[in-house]
């Protein structure tokens, strides 16, 4: 339909001589001519209007056939450069471009039935593009041998097991590594339900996950290597023991009292030398108190209520000295993992360092368990035969006293 009217509308271009200035006067002259010839005149007049009308008739006429064969041929010059155009504004301008108003008619009636070829051809592609889907459902039934009801359910399971899938990628920087995520691609079933860009960007995701990852354990590393970072680790668990043992008059807490209150207060120096070294060494435990805690360490008396107050006292400033110098690196390399857009939270795997007011305030019975599991733990951080070889006689010691 379309077609045929644009048709009808290219052919419309085609001027008829009679449409011409030329072709009107000749037709206005051919009617009137008889009417020029008096029938009771002479014969010799009436034959001149005769032959003299027939002949400008057709000199008129001629003139009329040339200027139509030169306006159809502009027309369809015109015409031509229409079909060729792109966008509306662009068929408008040639259209103004005409020498006549006829003309302009003539290519307003072409332009209006293109728009409604335009039309009609996006209606049969927006048509197509509907069916087409439908079209491909039909022919995968087909070939899988399925009702279409059951292809969509199986789609649909595709759809969920192709989701769990993409869920399965490196977790987020500084967590736990969910189970297979990291062999998923290498996985059949990755290939079956994946497209190439999805699995290249799961690849992509993982690669740039196991960089952060290796980020962060590289800055966790340097910061755990730190004296102010190893001598906190030492002080938290020590100051924790110390809180609870000071208030213990019992022989065993009192040992352990002593020798945690000696790692609080001489971290570095504990470690190195041992406790009982540390302590006639130590600068900040007064001289008057270093035999006491001599003594007690080496099981061989009590600790007085003072001494304990002044211990608890020197381990208060130790520990707010030691928590202080830890949060200030702490802050330090958590301001280095943001700026590299890291998880900061996951460089210290300490934590925040709580305050003696809240270590204090926490129970303060001491049980076996307590010291038994403090001990356990010292001894998963040394390889030091002689060393666990003590840890494990002070457990001994620990688990007989009453």
């Amino acid at each position: 339909m379309a077609g045929e009217d644009l048709y009808g509308a290219l052919s419309g271009l085609q001027y008829n001589p009679m449409e011409t200035p030329w072709g009107t006067a000749a037709g206005a002259l051919a009617t009137s001519a008889p009417n020029l010839i008096n029938p009771y005149g002479s014969t010799g007049q009436a034959l001149g209007i005769a032959l003299g009308s027939t002949l400008l008739t057709s000199l008129l006429g001629y003139q009329a056939r040339q200027e139509a064969a030169e306006q159809s041929l502009q027309a369809a010059r015109l015409g031509t450069s229409l079909l060729g155009a792109t966008t509306p504004q662009e068929r408008l301008s040639i259209i103004e471009s005409a020498p006549d108003a006829m003309m302009q008619n003539k290519l307003l009636g072409v332009n209006t039935q293109l728009l409604a070829q335009e039309r009609l051809v996006n209606a049969l592609r927006q048509q197509k593009q509907a069916e087409a889907p439908f079209e491909v459902d039909i022919k995968r039934a087909q070939e899988l041998g399925v009702s279409l009801p059951a292809l969509a359910e199986m789609d649909k399971q595709r759809s969920a097991r192709r989701a769990t899938i993409l869920a399965q990628t490196a977790p987020s920087v500084g967590t736990a590594m969910p189970s297979g995520a990291t062999d998923i691609l290498s996985k059949p079933e990755t290939y079956e339900y994946l497209t190439k860009p999805e699995r290249e960007a799961l690849k992509f995701k993982q690669e740039a996950e196991v960089k952060k990852q290796e980020q962060v354990d590289a800055l966790r590393k340097e910061f755990s290597a730190l004296p102010e970072v190893k001598n906190y680790s030492l002080i938290d668990t020590a100051a924790k023991v110390v809180t609870q043992a000071v208030k213990d008059p019992s022989s065993v807490a009192t040992q352990e009292l002593v020798r945690r209150a000696v790692q609080l207060i001489e971290p570095g120096m504990a470690v190195r030398e041992g406790e009982q070294a540390a302590i006639m060494a130590s600068q900040s435990i007064p001289d008057q108190l270093k035999g006491e805690l001599s003594r007690a360490f080496a099981g061989e008396g009590g600790l007085s209520e003072p001494t304990r107050q002044g211990i608890l006292r020197i381990a208060e400033r130790a520990y707010s000295t030691q928590a202080d110098r830890y949060k200030v690196t702490k802050d330090y390399y958590e301001g280095l993992a943001k700026e590299r857009n890291l998880p900061s939270k996951a460089i210290s795997y300490l934590g925040d360092a709580p305050t003696w007011e809240s270590i204090t305030s926490k129970d303060t019975t001491t049980s076996k368990q307590d010291l038994l599991n403090n001990i356990l733990q010292e001894m998963k951080g040394t390889t030091d035969p002689a060393k666990i070889a003590e840890l494990k006689q002070r457990a001994a010691d620990i688990y007989k006293a009453p």
